[in-house]
């Protein structure tokens, strides 16, 4: 090993000592302040009251397509209790099963303009 590996060795085994070796008293606390206490009351004076919130949708579920567009609509089973609710991740689906519809206006649009590409060209 090189003279220099020992004495980098060493200036880090002397920085561990020192830091270690800490002679700083303990923080003193600090005095207790006095503080005022009131009784609550209702502020009528405002009526408006404002909250801040974070909307997210009740189910989740990540799925991919072979074509883009917004999903119209997604499949519709029975709950437990009998009720309705959208297909969740997990639920049993059977082979062919139409899980979701997409709005094809966006794969007409791209049809359409494909389309006018071919007309173009061949022109």
């Amino acid at each position: 090993m090189s003279p220099r590996f020992f004495i980098l060795f060493g200036m880090m085994l002397s920085l561990t000592v020192l830091t270690a070796c800490d002679s700083e008293e303990a923080p003193k606390t600090a005095p207790l302040q006095p503080v005022r206490a009131e009784t609550l009351s209702q502020d009528t004076s405002r009526t408006d009251v404002r909250y801040s919130a974070n909307i997210e949708a009740n189910t989740q579920v990540n799925v991919a397509f072979k074509v883009t567009g917004y999903v119209t609509e997604l499949k519709q089973i029975k709950d437990n209790n009998g009720t309705e609710r959208a297909i969740q991740a997990g639920d049993v689906v059977k082979k062919g099963d139409i899980l979701a519809t997409v709005d094809s206006k966006d794969i007409r649009d791209s049809l359409t303009q494909a389309d006018s590409q071919v007309s173009a060209a061949l022109a």
